[in-house]
C-alpha cells in the first residue's frame, strides 16, 4: 500500500507511527512545507 500524507506535523507524525504497527508493509511519503519536522 501506498500512502502519502501532506502536514507531518505532530498529528502526522503520529499517524505514521500508528500506521506502521498497523501496516508495516505501507511505503509511507510524508511533506511539509518545513523543513523540520515535529516529534
Amino acid at each position: 500500500m501506498k500512502i502519502i500524507l501532506v502536514g507531518a506535523n505532530h498529528a502526522g507524525t503520529s499517524f505514521i507511527r500508528t500506521l506502521r504497527t498497523v501496516n508495516p508493509n505501507a511505503e509511507i511519503t510524508a511533506y511539509d512545507r518545513n523543513t523540520n519536522t515535529s516529534f
